[in-house]
């Protein structure tokens, strides 16, 4: 069954040469609902399949498909950099990414990693504190957030936490970047 849907991917999308990539969703915690949370995974899988960067974009359909039931529900459990590594295997992309959201006091805080399947080893990293509790600001997000991580991916150095504040409605550019000092890099997948 594998096998059917990378060759039904293989011929739909060409021989496109690039890496791959599954996204396995984004991780509701701490008052963001599954729903919203879900929303904002279409939002970046849009933005990831805008980008041209990957030669193929797998889902958790894709999943669905590619396994059975029981081990589906098995790997959907798992957020170690080996599950993901065993999930991007199952799928035969190059990267897995995972993602959560939740809310910390006032603020959201919003992370995506990326894993590259073959090794099991943290390929890129973002993340951003947004000071507000309203989750559309995240979809403000999304972008600079799948462009920092695809310059991490062609070996820019991580850039630490990011933090991100609304702007007055006087201001059209969209949430700004506010450095955070003395704050390092990103940590551990």
């Amino acid at each position: 069954m594998i096998a059917a849907w990378l060759l039904v991917s293989s011929l739909s999308l060409g021989a496109t040469p690039g890496p791959s990539l599954a996204v396995m969703g984004i991780e509701p915690k701490g008052g963001i609902t599954a729903d919203t949370a879900d929303l904002i995974a279409d939002a970046v899988v849009a933005e990831l399949r805008a980008s041209g960067t990957f030669s193929r974009i797998a889902t958790l359909k894709d999943l669905e498909t590619a396994v059975g039931l029981d081990r589906q529900k098995q790997l959907m459990a798992c957020d170690s950099t080996s599950c993901l590594a065993e999930i991007g295997g199952a799928l035969n992309v190059t990267y897995v990414m995972a993602g959560s959201v939740g809310a910390v006091g006032e603020s959201m805080v919003f992370t995506l990693r990326v894993v590259a399947a073959a090794t099991g080893n943290a390929a890129a990293s973002v993340t951003e504190r947004v000071r507000s509790r309203s989750p559309d600001v995240l979809l403000d997000r999304v972008k600079p957030m799948i462009s920092e991580l695809e310059a991490q991916l062609r070996g820019a150095a991580p850039t630490g936490l990011r933090e991100s504040a609304p702007t007055s409605s006087e201001d059209s550019g969209g949430p700004g970047l506010l450095p955070l000092a003395g704050v390092g890099g990103v940590g551990a997948v």
